[in-house]
């Protein structure tokens, strides 16, 4: 795993650059995935089950 830095405050409440997630046997799940969520809003995951949204 990288270091997280911090940075200076933006208007997100919650920020994400750059993610990335591996089984521990090397199936890449996610990779480089970046998004934003503004104070207030409201984010869902979805998607069938067994797709990994946990």
């Amino acid at each position: 795993m990288d270091a997280v830095t911090a940075t200076p405050a933006s208007a997100a409440s919650l920020e994400v650059s750059g993610l990335a997630f591996a089984y521990p046997d090397g199936h890449q799940a996610l990779f480089g995935v970046d998004f934003s969520v503004a104070r207030g809003e409201r984010v869902a995951l979805l998607g069938p089950n067994g797709a990994g949204k946990t």
